[in-house]
């Protein structure tokens, strides 16, 4: 007998399931092991006789006995948590649900203020004044320009 038997790769060994190297180790050692031969050969008569068995066949009332047990399971209601676990209903539930709370939450969101035009006839005063203090608060920057703006807004008035 060389090495350890090799009982639990035999079903496999049957069925080629096998790598090449685990094939030809187990085929040496059926060589050499009688034992696991004779296993080997029990397994296969063992298959044999499976092999010729008719297909089990249910019995004659089975499928009948099956149907009216499922219909009487089909009658029996639910509880409410089990139906929403239903994916056909339970989307027909949660879609109003996810409507209604995303509706609540876009409705809670409060307006922006309004802001008032920047730009227009109604604004050129104001901009002037502001930009003539932000120019003084700056007394070192260029002064052409402020005196560009406020030759222009005196001509404008």
């Amino acid at each position: 007998m060389r090495g350890p038997h090799t009982l639990s790769l035999h079903s496999a060994y049957l069925d080629q399931d096998l790598g090449v190297e685990e094939m030809r180790h187990v085929a040496a050692h059926l060589e050499v092991c009688r034992p696991c031969e004779a296993d080997l050969r029990r397994m296969e008569r063992t298959r044999a006789l499976l092999r010729d068995l008719p297909p089990p066949r249910p019995r004659a009332n089975f499928w009948e006995a099956a149907y009216r047990r499922l219909e009487r399971e089909e009658a029996i209601p639910l509880p409410w948590w089990r139906r929403l676990s239903m994916p056909q209903r339970s989307a027909l539930v949660l879609a109003p649900a996810v409507l209604a709370m995303l509706a609540a939450v876009l409705l809670s969101i409060p307006d922006p203020a309004p802001q008032p035009a920047l730009y227009g006839p109604d604004h050129v005063d104001a901009l002037i004044d502001a930009h003539m203090r932000a120019r003084a608060a700056q007394p070192l920057v260029d002064q052409g320009p402020v005196r560009m703006i406020m030759v222009d807004a005196r001509s404008g008035e």
